[in-house]
C-alpha cells in the first residue's frame, strides 16, 4: 500500500536525534510534528498564534504541573490536529509517547483523515517507535496525570 505523505530529511534527521538524545533527560522533553499542504511530514516550529491569554489557564491552577506541559499545550493549535512525541521521564524510564492531537474543532474531513493516514504511516515507518500511543481531543486535558494515567 502506498502512501500520498512524505517526510523529509531535515524531519526525519530531528526525530532520529531526538530519540537518540532523550534517553538521559529529566525533564520532558518533546517536538511536535504536521503535516503541510504538499503532504509532508515536518517539524512544526511555528509558535500558536491562538488566544494563549485566554486559553483558561492560570499558572495558578495546578501548582503541581510541569512547565513543560504547559508548554507544549500553548504550542499546540486550537483547530489544527498535530503530533506531539514526547520523551516523559516516569519512574526511572523514559518512554517515548506518540500524542495524536486532533481537535474538535477541527471542522475539515481532508485534514482529520490525512492526519489519520499520517499516523498510520509514522507507524508504519518506525519513524517514532513510541512505547505508547495517546490520543488527545482538548489540549486541555495535556496534563501530568493524564500522562501518567496512561503509562
Amino acid at each position: 500500500m502506498s502512501s500520498l505523505l512524505t517526510i523529509g530529511d531535515e524531519a526525519k534527521n530531528a526525530i532520529k536525534k531526538f530519540r537518540l538524545t532523550t534517553n538521559r533527560i529529566d525533564k520532558p522533553e518533546h517536538i511536535i510534528l504536521k503535516i503541510n499542504g504538499e503532504q509532508e511530514l515536518l517539524i512544526d516550529d511555528e509558535e500558536n498564534n491562538d488566544e494563549e491569554s485566554d486559553d483558561g489557564w492560570s499558572d495558578s491552577d495546578d501548582e503541581d504541573e510541569l512547565e513543560d506541559i504547559k508548554q507544549i499545550r500553548k504550542q499546540l493549535p486550537s483547530n489544527q490536529p498535530r503530533y506531539v512525541v514526547l520523551a516523559y521521564p516516569y519512574k526511572n524510564k523514559i518512554p517515548l509517547i506518540l500524542i495524536y492531537y486532533k481537535p474538535d474543532t477541527c471542522r475539515d474531513e481532508e485534514t482529520r483523515m490525512l492526519y489519520v493516514n499520517g499516523l498510520e504511516f509514522i507507524s508504519r515507518n518506525n519513524l517514532v517507535s513510541p512505547n505508547k500511543i495517546l490520543d488527545l481531543v482538548d489540549k486541555d486535558e495535556l496534563k501530568k496525570e493524564f500522562i501518567e494515567q496512561e503509562l
